[in-house]
């Protein structure tokens, strides 16, 4: 069990894990049988990861009064969040309502985040109106919030207009809920924590890589390494999201 302070301990954690930040060149970060050469590097990598590059997460309002009520605290980390609640013998001081529900707040830190994200026509004209928001949960069986390593359209809907976040306008929201009598619970079956590790992947986007107005073919974008793409065999640097740009029907990212 990881510990906040003496007396409290981890309820659950979410890990927002970006291939475009944590891939190295056309290495996945989670590579199943990566070399020793390979797992060093990609450790290099992971120890500089640091979701407010791109994300903000704040607990909503209702969340934080449900927290301070229920004893808990929330902790921002660099690969996502955790929230600690005070235990007595590994089980919550202050009993988990059957109906508890943690709303978390996403801000978008980095205008280029859908640049390099790989998201779709529909989500991105989606979230660029005022009133629309994804939405992800836990659900039974599962420690996956998103699916298919994307936003979906079926992830978005209409943010409520009763939400109180007073600082600004979020992109999204994650939501942790504990519903023991539909098996999603965040305790094991003697009522005690048990460390949940929830998981968001994001794939990063590959675009239309052009050289002096040459279209060299798609490639995806990577923040460390290279891809490897080679115009009459000289290597080229890999372009950046500053390069790119959306042309309506496709990603464009320029070298040079």
């Amino acid at each position: 069990m990881q510990r906040f302070v003496t007396g409290y301990e981890t309820l659950c954690r979410v890990q927002v894990l970006h291939r475009y930040f944590l891939n190295f060149g056309a290495t996945p970060f989670d590579l199943a049988s990566p070399t020793p050469a390979q797992q060093k590097t990609l450790a290099l990598v992971r120890g500089d990861y640091d979701i407010s590059k791109f994300w903000r997460i704040v607990p909503d309002a209702a969340t934080q009064l449900a927290m301070r009520n229920g004893w808990m605290v929330f902790k921002n980390l660099p690969d996502g969040f955790r929230v600690g609640v005070m235990t007595a013998a590994h089980q919550p001081v202050v009993p988990l309502a059957d109906d508890l529900t943690l709303v978390f707040a996403i801000y978008q830190a980095d205008t280029y985040f859908p640049l390099y994200t790989d998201l779709d026509r529909t989500v991105l004209d989606g979230l660029a109106k005022q009133n629309r928001v994804f939405r992800w949960h836990n659900v039974p069986g599962s420690l996956r919030l998103n699916a298919d390593e994307t936003i979906r359209p079926a992830d978005l809907e209409t943010q409520p207009a009763t939400t109180d976040l007073g600082s600004g306008r979020p992109i999204g929201f994650i939501e942790i809920q504990h519903r023991p009598a539909d098996g999603n619970s965040l305790l094991d079956e003697t009522g005690q924590v048990q460390d949940l590790a929830f998981e968001v992947i994001l794939r990063n986007r590959s675009t239309q890589w052009e050289y002096r107005a040459t279209n060299l073919g798609q490639f995806p974008l990577v923040h460390y390494g290279r891809i490897g793409v080679a115009s009459d065999s000289t290597p080229l640097p890999n372009p950046t999201p500053a390069t790119t740009t959306d042309r309506g029907t496709q990603f464009v990212s320029i070298i040079y």
